[in-house]
C-alpha cells in the first residue's frame, strides 16, 4: 500500500520528500480538503501522538505484529 503526502508543516520544502508542498504553498487547496489549520499549543499534537502511538501499539499486539 502506498501513499501520497499531502503537504508538510516545514517552512520550505524537506529534502526527504521534495514532491510535497509546504502549507503555505498548499493553503489554497487546505480548505477545500476539508482541513482547518488548528491554533493549538504544541502539546496538543505531542499528546494526539502519544495517543495514537499508545493505540497502535496496542493493534499490533493483539495483532502478534513486531516493529523493525
Amino acid at each position: 500500500m502506498q501513499g501520497r503526502g499531502l503537504l508538510v508543516t516545514a517552512g520550505a520544502r524537506t529534502m526527504a520528500l521534495p514532491e510535497v508542498p509546504t502549507l503555505a504553498e498548499a493553503a489554497e487547496c487546505v480548505p477545500a480538503l476539508g482541513l482547518e489549520p488548528a491554533d493549538d499549543s504544541p502539546e496538543v499534537p505531542g499528546a494526539l501522538i502519544r495517543a495514537d502511538t499508545a493505540c497502535w501499539a496496542e493493534v499490533m499486539r493483539r495483532a502478534h505484529i513486531q516493529s523493525g
